[in-house]
């Protein structure tokens, strides 16, 4: 059973791809970012809906994941309106700011409690899952460069 679908795969690397290019518009990048992080929530939730029908994952873990994954879709929404306001502001540093304001919310460890399972292979699974998110953002902070 395929468990991490094409079009997730395609939006993961979307976001790793963001952040690896050089930003020749900070603004513009960062608010991609935010985009294709949106635009991933469907399809993060099938593939953990689809673990659990693997069996990689108890119903319960299932669900605690589901709603880390509904976090990061709440958190997302202020971080593209911080993108907005730095933007209209000009504040220097702050596009940077508001990338690293999401990583950590993206890297609380009461958050990350949420998918920690007890399968190995549905732990692997889970992993490739957010831990993509985190790079894009993270590799997204080395190319702003400070803006």
């Amino acid at each position: 059973m395929k468990i991490l679908s094409a079009g997730l795969l395609w939006t993961l690397a979307s976001l790793m791809l963001f952040g690896m290019l050089a930003c020749s518009d900070p603004y513009k990048d960062s608010l991609r970012v935010g985009d294709v992080i949106t635009s991933t929530v469907p399809d993060a939730m099938k593939t953990v809906v689809d673990i659990r029908t693997a069996g990689l994952i108890t119903k319960d873990e299932a669900g605690n994941a589901l709603d880390y994954i509904h976090f990061v879709d709440l958190a997302d929404r202020p971080y593209i309106q911080c993108v907005q306001d730095v933007h209209t502001s000009s504040k220097v540093g702050g596009l940077t700011s508001c990338a690293n304001d999401f990583l950590s919310q993206l890297n609380d460890p009461a958050k990350l409690a949420l998918i920690h399972v007890s399968e190995s292979q549905g732990q692997a699974k889970l992993n490739v899952l957010i831990g993509t998110l985190t790079t894009g953002l993270t590799t997204l902070v080395s190319s702003l460069g400070g803006a």
